[in-house]
């Protein structure tokens, strides 16, 4: 579990409505070997508060980076790049 402390509007991929959130943790990491393609879901919070999930799909992956796929995931949330220290 990755969780990130952040003040943002996060757009719902279900409703398609913008929510503020304070935190986000990135909580189930999927690899379907049929398709090859990679589920990462996103459990989004305020103030303590459950609001709701997000599901990135990462299609037909032929090798698997963790690191990278998740440093996706944040750089959406964050609007910039990581960069490693």
């Amino acid at each position: 579990m990755l969780e990130h402390n952040v003040n943002i509007k996060v757009k719902n991929n279900k409703t398609n409505d913008s929510i503020p959130i304070d935190k986000f943790v990135i909580k189930l990491f999927r690899w379907d070997l049929r398709s090859s393609n990679v589920f990462i879901d996103t459990e989004y919070y305020k103030d303590g508060n459950y609001l709701f999930t997000n599901e990135f799909v990462f299609s037909e992956k032929k090798e698997v980076i963790v690191d990278k796929l998740i440093e996706e995931v944040i750089e959406k949330h964050y609007g910039l790049q990581i960069s490693k220290n």
